[in-house]
């Protein structure tokens, strides 16, 4: 009997479901980050490990990792992967691959706004991406970019007429003080 593996590796945990022939779920697991960029290598083996355990008798994986930004990190996928199922029948994809996937069937485009934010579409049977390179160089649209622009809204005019984001900023920093507010962000 065969059974299909999906791997969603991400920033803040992997998660894995493995079905049968019929679909029916016969495992699933979890564990921390696995991003191919920013998680150590290996602590990724070991949150995958962790996230697997007890798995038995994959046939066919897919991993879908954050962080697979070019053909080294897709072998480092596939070498991880290796490990963990041998004699599987392997395949490693940006985790945006997923998405676009996973959408209602006919679907061309998805666009994935969370703490991260991209375009992913088909062109043919290509996936073209579009954003996507991380908060550090952007991500427009992102939960980051639109946290960031509201603490410096608030950190350039404390006065601004917006309730909830003076309570989402107390909550935050346990202050209201812009100056203590600079100071906790370059300090973490």
């Amino acid at each position: 009997m065969r059974r299909f593996v999906g791997l969603d590796a991400g920033g803040s945990s992997c998660r894995v479901q493995a079905v049968d022939d019929g679909g029916a779920t016969v495992f699933t697991g979890q564990s921390g980050s696995a991003n191919l960029v920013s998680t150590p290598p290996q602590r990724l083996k070991r949150h995958l490990a962790a996230a697997t355990e007890g798995l038995r008798g994959a046939t066919h994986v897919c991993g879908c990792f954050a962080g697979l930004i070019d053909d080294v990190r897709r072998r480092d996928a596939l070498d991880a992967m290796r490990e963990l199922f041998p004699g599987a029948a392997l395949r490693a994809e940006p985790d945006y691959v997923a998405a676009l996937f996973a959408a209602p069937e006919g679907s061309r485009v998805t666009v994935i706004a969370g703490t991260g934010s991209l375009v992913c579409s088909l062109r043919g049977d290509d996936v073209v991406k579009s954003g996507g390179s991380g908060f550090l160089l952007g991500d427009e649209g992102s939960g980051f970019a639109y946290g960031r622009a509201a603490v410096r809204a608030y950190v350039r005019d404390p006065g601004i007429d917006a309730p909830a984001l003076r309570t989402g900023i107390d909550a935050v920093f346990r202050t209201s003080v812009p100056g203590e507010i600079v100071a906790a962000i370059h300090r973490a």
